[in-house]
């Protein structure tokens, strides 16, 4: 992957905004009784995008740091997947509090 780290980084930063910002939304609304049927399939769908970059993410993190340890050097990459699993992780935590209303 010998890719610009500039816009990877930006890639990063606009889904973590988005993913964060849709699953505040998504239990700010389930907890005010606001368009609650929407916000309880924002929470579950929401919750299983996340999962699934938080897999992605995950993986990814796990390569270019078993690369950086064969190259003795961290991987430019490295940081902006670990942030994107940590993002991920927050907005499953948040967005997990508006799937579970619907469940219930």
């Amino acid at each position: 992957m010998n890719g610009d780290p500039r816009a990877v980084w930006q890639l990063v930063a606009i889904l973590a905004v988005t993913q964060l910002s849709i699953s505040i939304f998504a239990a700010y609304s389930s907890s005010q009784e606001i368009l609650s049927d929407g916000a309880c399939l924002g929470g579950i769908f929401g919750s299983l995008a996340n999962i699934a970059l938080l897999a992605i993410s995950i993986l990814l993190v796990v390569v270019f740091g078993l690369k950086s340890l064969i190259h003795k050097s961290q991987h430019w990459a490295v940081a902006p997947f670990l942030t994107l699993a940590l993002t991920s992780t927050l907005a499953l935590a948040i967005s997990s509090g508006a799937a579970l209303r619907c469940t219930v």
